[in-house]
């Protein structure tokens, strides 16, 4: 959007590369209860106004009325974050413990439900961005 392209435009390429756009649709249910508690929290404590959340609640917009997707937690959650200057990485080292606290109630429903329904992602939709191969 910085080189001048149009929003729409960026997730029209998106989702003819990759199907979907992480941050919007959920597998689990239609929609997300932890988003408007996320963007309360956001409008409390004065950071409803950066930059990256507003792009991805017009994002979101785009989304549901092109193709019905909500925005899940993921959506607000990355664009604070880049709003308050966290780099990627600094993002993942952040997120994965609050991330795996939600894992084992996930892990004790999935036990219930039939084998290879929780969470299934293809390998090929993984971008890896990290260090290239290396020597230890």
């Amino acid at each position: 959007m910085d080189e001048g392209i149009e929003l729409e435009s960026i997730i029209a390429e998106e989702l003819v590369l990759h199907k979907t756009i992480y941050g919007y649709g959920r597998p689990l249910a239609s929609t997300d209860e932890r988003v408007p508690h996320m963007l309360k929290f956001a409008q409390d404590n004065g950071m409803k106004d950066g930059k990256h959340l507003k792009i991805a609640l017009q994002a979101a917009r785009i989304l549901k009325r092109d193709k019905g997707l909500s925005m899940n937690i993921a959506g607000p959650n990355c664009a604070l974050a880049a709003d308050m200057g966290f780099t990627v990485e600094q993002y993942h080292m952040f997120m994965t413990p609050v991330f795996l606290a939600g894992m084992t109630p996930c892990l004790i429903e999935a036990r219930e439900n039939p084998a290879g329904t929780f969470v299934p992602i293809r390998c090929d939709r993984i971008e890896y961005t990290g260090e290239k191969d290396r020597r230890w």
